[in-house]
């Protein structure tokens, strides 16, 4: 019984999103124009609630316009809102690697600033292999700003994996935009300096 009810539950909330009906918001990405709702989009997701609370444009004309170079993000997060699930490709992703090839992969990284906390094992895995991926390319530090601004403090999931990817690779805070992730969120930094100070032996026991 519970189990029909979710699947009820999510069909009516991917057909407002389909419909458009009852929305009160919408978010512009490059072509793309979702007609969407605050109470799901704003309880949900941290940066479009400081959006809608601004008191700026954003806040008066219901709309936040954002990057074309997020599209293929915001779709992922929009299926996710109203979805609870999202369909992640890695072959679709531009690879560095290959010769002749020059671009950068723009949604890889990206999709480690969803919360993880509902999300399935395998989505989890995958925002994992992300960044294992493509720590090394300048969207990395952004896709931590977005790990660590959209998620609440005690959802440690991809916060887990960002730092994780940080102490894995230390050279990348030689890196202006991470040392400056290192000064907003002391979280971050302290996380890096109890795992090396774990490797190396430097911490004793615990006294309780």
């Amino acid at each position: 019984m519970a189990e029909v009810s979710q699947k009820l539950l999510l069909a009516t909330f991917r057909n407002l999103l389909v419909s458009g009906d009852f929305s009160d918001f919408s978010i512009i990405c490059s072509s793309d124009i979702y007609k969407v709702h605050k109470n799901i989009v704003g309880t949900r997701t941290g940066f479009i609630a400081r959006a809608i609370k601004f008191g700026g444009k954003e806040t008066k004309e219901n709309t936040l316009d954002l990057s074309a170079k997020e599209a293929a993000t915001i779709k992922l997060l929009i299926q996710y809102l109203y979805e609870a699930d999202y369909k992640l490709i890695f072959s679709t992703f531009t690879d560095t690697t290959n010769a002749g090839n020059n671009k950068s992969p723009q949604t890889a990284p990206h999709t480690c600033s969803e919360n993880p906390r509902n999300f399935p094992c395998e989505h989890y895995n995958e925002s994992r292999h992300a960044c294992l991926k493509f720590w090394d390319e300048p969207e990395f530090a952004q896709a931590a700003y977005h790990a660590y601004t959209t998620t609440p403090d005690h959802d440690m999931g991809l916060r887990n994996i960002v730092s994780s990817t940080l102490s894995n690779h230390m050279g990348l805070l030689l890196k202006e935009e991470v040392e400056d992730l290192m000064v907003e969120f002391n979280g971050l930094a302290f996380s890096i300096l109890r795992a090396k100070a774990k490797e190396a032996g430097w911490c004793g026991p615990t006294k309780r």
